[in-house]
């Protein structure tokens, strides 16, 4: 598991800065839970929004990822 964080790490960082579709899953204390393209359910990482847009889950907004961690992503939204 310490081996599999650390490639995980290591491929999520190599993330930030670029820009994807997010599907919004679920809104939470005023972050945006969502998956991109690569991602499946409950499987992979999600990519977490910090927004102040009125947002519905089931929508899909463009994010571009500013950080990582080894199982989430962190993004703004792309205007």
């Amino acid at each position: 598991m310490k081996l599999q964080n650390l490639i995980s790490k290591e491929r999520n960082k190599k993330l930030i800065g670029t820009t994807f579709e997010v599907l919004v899953e679920r809104i939470e204390d005023g972050l945006l839970y969502g998956r991109t393209y690569m991602d499946a359910p409950e499987i992979d990482c999600s990519v977490v929004i910090k927004t102040r847009s009125r947002i519905r889950a089931g929508s899909f907004v463009k994010a571009k990822i500013t950080g990582s961690s080894a199982y989430d992503l962190s993004a703004l939204l792309v205007t």
